[in-house]
């Protein structure tokens, strides 16, 4: 599992930094890139902000399962992402 999460660390935009979103920590480059981690929340959504003339890609990051399922669709401006609602798993948006 920790090579995993350390892959997925590796992933990231070297200029990456944890982002000012209150409720859940998030690590990215805004407007470009944005890695969610919920613990143990269970969030069956995300309403989320992105930038309204650039074009996302969204990915759930399982941990425990080590498993990343892209979802369908691409997403910007006002948008909700629909999420599995169980505990320890990630939200990937990256610009296409």
């Amino acid at each position: 599992m920790i090579a995993f999460l350390r892959e997925i660390l590796q992933d990231a935009p070297p200029a990456s930094r944890p982002l000012p979103i209150k409720d859940v920590p998030v690590i990215g480059v805004e407007g470009e890139y944005y890695l969610h981690y919920y613990g143990v929340h269970r969030p069956a959504y995300r309403d989320l902000e992105l930038p309204i003339d650039s074009v996302f890609m969204a990915e759930w990051i399982d941990i425990f399962s080590t498993k990343i399922t892209r979802l369908e669709g691409a997403y910007s401006g006002k948008c909700r992402i629909e999420l599995p609602g169980k505990p320890f798993f990630a939200l990937r948006l990256s610009k296409q």
